[in-house]
């Protein structure tokens, strides 16, 4: 089981963050547009969700689904569970979800390019019409 710790930092100048990862001797692993499809328990109102699913598919072809627990803060931090696994049929699973009694709540769509350096994993996501963000 993973969890993820994450911190996002605002108002950036991607380029530069770009080249000072590289300068740092990070590795480029992906540049992708992701579309994703979040799902809950019908009628659920916000904040009060103990768990959601989200359906990823990146530009390249491959898709996933993961179980997400309710955001624990920590200090500056948000912390999940996550439960996350490939698979190759993201409108199959879609449907399954609606079968399930489970609402598809939101849709988003944004560029990533992502880094790895040492242990650490580094996004830049950028929404259309918005700044990006590390």
């Amino acid at each position: 089981m993973a969890y993820e710790i994450e911190t996002k930092i605002l108002d950036i100048n991607a380029d530069e963050i770009k080249s000072n990862l590289l300068a740092l001797g990070a590795q480029k692993i992906q540049e992708t547009r992701l579309s994703i499809n979040w799902y809950q328990v019908k009628g659920t109102k916000e904040g009060n969700e103990d768990w959601f699913l989200r359906i990823r598919s990146y530009s390249e072809g491959r898709h996933e689904v993961t179980w997400k627990s309710k955001s624990v803060e920590v200090g500056i931090t948000k912390q999940q569970e996550e439960i996350n696994f490939t698979i190759a049929e993201p409108k199959k699973l879609a449907n399954l979800f609606e079968k399930l009694d489970l609402e598809k709540y939101g849709h988003q769509e944004k560029d990533r390019i992502s880094f790895s350096f040492k242990d650490w994993h580094f996004d830049i996501d950028q929404y259309p019409g918005m700044p990006p963000f590390l």
